[in-house]
């Protein structure tokens, strides 16, 4: 992934940023992010459609995204074990014997 650097950035910028970030739950670094993307896109852009990174979503899109992925998980089948296969404890004091 692409690096950039910014020097002499103005103090109050920073300072927006920074406050910015804290006010989302998100780092500097993906405040940055999120508002290069809405400025650039707004002009150059207006038609993009791209999904944004998930460590760049608000918290509760986080969550929201989290609760869909747990229910797809709960509605899978559940494997089926064979009669006689050895226990997870069983298979954990295997392991620790073993060493």
């Amino acid at each position: 992934m692409p690096a950039l650097q910014i020097r002499a950035l103005p103090q109050d910028v920073y300072d927006l940023l920074a406050e910015t970030a804290k006010r989302q739950y998100r780092s500097i670094t993906q405040q940055a992010i999120v508002s290069l993307r809405e400025g650039l896109f707004k002009v150059d852009a207006p038609s993009y459609a791209a999904q944004p990174d998930a460590d760049l979503l608000a918290p509760t899109q986080r969550a929201a995204q989290r609760e869909a992925i747990l229910a797809r998980i709960q509605a899978m089948e559940k494997p089926k074990i064979p009669k006689g296969f050895p226990s997870p404890v069983e298979l954990v004091r295997a392991d620790r014997d073993s060493r």
